[in-house]
């Protein structure tokens, strides 16, 4: 009996408990690109340069090589990601009907159809 006792009030306490904490998330922010300021982009001195003792001038000056060559690594990789796809879309080419119904069965049976990528690939080329 003092069982049951114990599970009642540990049930009551989980049911009333677990009802306080629905409804008390904060308001979602909307945000809006055409009011809303730039993000701040904030720095980061690689691993162990903290220790250094770094002068402020050369925070500024590594952080400012930072944006520099952020934007060009940006730009080189999504021209690996193209050129990734396009590789994939002239192997894709050199396959025969038949072939390319086999890889989609194999993908299919395998994974479900391989990664998104392939998918599109293989869509677009089967509507031909």
């Amino acid at each position: 009996m003092l069982r049951i006792r114990v599970w009642v009030g540990v049930l009551a306490f989980a049911v009333l408990g677990g009802g306080l904490l629905l409804g008390d998330d904060p308001p979602k922010k909307t945000t809006d690109p055409k009011t809303d300021p730039a993000p701040v982009v904030r720095h980061q001195l690689p691993s162990g340069w903290k220790a250094l003792g770094l002068s402020d001038d050369q925070k500024k000056k590594v952080f400012a090589i930072e944006d520099e060559y952020d934007s060009k690594i940006t730009a080189l990789k999504k021209k690996i990601e193209d050129l990734s796809k396009e590789e994939r879309t002239k192997k894709y080419e050199v396959l025969t009907e038949d072939q390319k119904k086999r890889l989609k069965e194999i993908r299919e049976a395998k994974d479900g159809g391989g990664t998104k990528d392939d998918k599109k690939d293989d869509k677009k080329k089967d509507d031909k």
